[in-house]
C-alpha cells in the first residue's frame, strides 16, 4: 500500500471534521512532488524533530486544534500511520485552483505560486486508521502489508 508522511498538525487536519459543514479541515496535500498515482494512499504522522516548530505550529492553529479531537491525534500518533485515504487527483497549483480552496484549505495548506508548491493533491473518503481495541486477537477491517 502506498503512504505519504505530513508534519503534524497538517497530518492530523486530514481526519478532523469542519465544525461548519462536517467536511474535512483538509483535502489537498500540497508540496512540490507529481504524482500519476490513483487509489488508497496512508497518511502517516512525520515526527517533528524541532520543539520550536511543533510550538510555532500549534499557536498558529491554536483555535482549530482545540476545537477537534486533534489536540491527543498530534500528541499520541506522531510517527504513526493515522488514516487512509482515496488520492484521486493530483494537479499544478494555478492561480484558478488556488481561488476554488475554502479560506480553511488555503489556511491549512501552502497554496502559493512559485518553487516550494507546484502540486496539489486530492484527498477523498478520509477514514481514520486507529482500531477500536478488542480482547483477544481479531481481524483488523483492512489488510496491512508487511513488508
Amino acid at each position: 500500500m502506498k503512504a505519504f508522511s505530513v508534519q503534524q498538525p497538517y497530518a492530523g487536519f486530514f481526519v478532523a471534521l469542519n465544525r461548519s459543514d462536517s467536511t474535512p479541515i483538509k483535502q489537498w496535500e500540497t508540496g512540490r512532488l507529481k504524482t500519476n498515482y490513483r487509489g488508497p494512499i496512508v497518511i502517516c504522522s512525520s515526527r517533528v524533530k524541532s520543539a520550536k516548530i511543533n510550538r510555532e505550529l500549534r499557536e498558529k492553529f491554536a483555535d482549530l486544534i482545540n476545537q477537534s479531537h486533534l489536540n491527543q491525534l498530534i500528541t499520541s500518533y506522531a510517527g504513526s500511520a493515522i488514516a487512509i485515504a482515496d488520492l484521486v487527483d493530483c494537479l499544478p497549483i494555478t492561480q484558478e485552483l488556488i481561488d476554488q480552496q475554502t479560506e480553511l484549505e488555503k489556511r491549512v495548506g501552502f497554496w502559493v505560486l512559485g518553487d516550494r508548491t507546484k502540486y496539489a493533491w486530492k484527498l477523498e473518503n478520509v477514514r481514520r486508521i486507529p482500531v477500536r481495541g478488542q480482547l483477544g486477537i481479531y481481524n483488523l477491517p483492512y489488510e496491512i502489508e508487511i513488508a
